[in-house]
């Protein structure tokens, strides 16, 4: 079972990620950290998503972005808030003072996109860093991607909606080629959740297999 953060361990995580110092080597590393996991996490971002979005991916006027077709996974133009949007529009405006010469949201000292090692080891670092004392649990970039999902199912169910008529909203959302990718992560909802009468299971047991995690 992945684990699934808590809200406080989020707070924690992404002030830890806003007291990253100035590096003149990598000028743009201190505006990047703050701002490429909570984009994952708020657009429940695949983590190799989020590493490659160029600047032209954003669009601040119609609040979207564009995921372009990698691999095995379709293309999609998704909406983001009002708060990400002006997120982005105000890092956009930072980074290119920095890095102008790039087309990446995130870009290396190269120019080109952190690497997925980059993406993961920086992450853990956060999580070490901002975790309270105990708390041994070995971390994923992948898992804001899981608590994304596990998030909007538990809004909805506040919200007293059909979980199975806002599958294919959410599965389009998150780019899933099958529903069952994205019903799967009903089972990672607390268990008071999973009792409900919002979860018809007579529906969701014919669509929930074994579900690998994608970089």
């Amino acid at each position: 079972m992945p684990y699934i953060f808590t809200d406080d361990e989020l707070r924690r995580v992404f002030a830890e990620s806003d007291k990253e110092p100035y590096c003149k080597t990598n000028p743009c590393r201190h505006l990047i950290i703050p701002v490429i996991y909570r984009l994952i996490y708020f657009c429940g971002l695949r983590p190799n998503e989020g590493r490659e979005l160029k600047r032209s991916d954003f669009c601040y006027e119609d609040k979207t972005l564009y995921i372009r077709k990698n691999k095995s996974h379709r293309e999609r133009l998704i909406p983001v808030s009002a708060g990400v949007a002006d997120m982005c529009q105000q890092y956009l405006e930072k980074s290119r003072a920095a890095f102008p010469d790039t087309e990446y949201m995130s870009p290396s000292p190269t120019g080109e996109p952190y690497q997925k090692r980059w993406l993961a080891d920086t992450f853990r670092r956060l999580w070490d860093a901002s975790k309270l004392a105990g708390n041994s649990t070995k971390v994923r970039v992948y898992l804001l991607r899981h608590r994304y999902a596990t998030a909007m199912f538990m809004k909805r169910l506040d919200e007293k909606t059909d979980l199975n008529a806002m599958l294919p909203y959410l599965s389009a959302y998150m780019g899933h080629s099958n529903f069952s990718d994205t019903a799967y992560y009903i089972h990672l909802m607390p268990e008071n959740l999973l009792a409900s009468a919002a979860v018809d299971w007579e529906k969701l047991d014919a669509l929930i297999p074994e579900v690998e995690d994608e970089e």
